[in-house]
């Protein structure tokens, strides 16, 4: 069965081939997650600032589809108030592991034991070459924690900022957290290196999003710890 993007999908077949798609593909699909508007814009107001910035024909034939999609219910559609799609995508893995994730997004590869992802067309979008991609100083860090790679180098297109220096600084820094990480004193340490904007930075990228979870203790340190994707933590979709 197929967790599918929703934004992802309707960019991808906005100038024609939904029909065929949805013949084709469109009874494995289990859910279809739809955007909302983020809460992560609360933790950090410039999240996104210019994800769309001159792309608005682009933009109009993705939410024309994306609304005959919801319209006429043509996929089991999903949608939570706060939440993006990655959210609902992450959540329904964390329950439903089995099902793949259709969606080119390297954001999926944080959670545990997703080594691909899939276009729209069912083809293998793998871990392991969106890694090699990356440049050689933080290949072990994203192969060891790619979600810590996340955190650390940010995200230009969502506007998240850097944290790790470049040089080497920041070769030393990947050293120092991945032996912390391996005394379970990962969050004291990388607070200790960027201070409080390592937490919104982890807010910003992990998924799913942390208030929709309920953990026991701070969200913060349960990912530190490794428990962030415990089933117990989350609401079943």
């Amino acid at each position: 069965m197929l967790n599918v993007d929703l934004g992802y999908l309707t960019f991808k077949l906005a100038f024609g081939g939904f029909e065929s798609w949805q013949h084709k593909y469109g009874s494995q699909v289990s859910i279809a997650a739809v955007d909302n508007k983020s809460k992560r814009k609360e933790l950090y107001p410039d999240y996104k600032k210019y994800r769309n910035v001159g792309k608005d024909d682009v933009i109009r034939m993705v939410w024309d589809l994306r609304k005959q999609v919801e319209n006429e219910k043509l996929l089991p559609l999903c949608s939570i108030e706060g939440l993006e799609a990655d959210d609902l995508v992450a959540c329904w893995y964390i329950f439903n592991p089995n099902d793949d994730i259709v969606g080119v997004d390297k954001d999926f590869f944080q959670l545990p034991n997703v080594n691909h992802v899939l276009y729209h067309t069912k083809k293998w979008y793998e871990k392991r070459a969106a890694i090699e991609k990356l440049p050689d100083y933080v290949q072990q860090l994203a192969i060891e924690n790619f979600a810590l790679y996340q955190i650390l180098l940010g995200d230009v297109a969502d506007n998240i900022p850097r944290l790790l220096a470049k040089g080497n600084k920041g070769k030393q820094d990947i050293s120092y957290l991945l032996e912390a990480q391996k005394h379970n004193d990962l969050g004291d340490t990388l607070i200790d290196l960027y201070g409080e904007q390592v937490i919104i930075n982890a807010g910003l990228v992990l998924l799913p999003y942390f208030e929709f979870g309920e953990f026991d203790g701070h969200w913060f340190d349960c990912w530190c710890t490794g428990d962030y994707y415990k089933q117990s933590n989350w609401t079943k979709l």
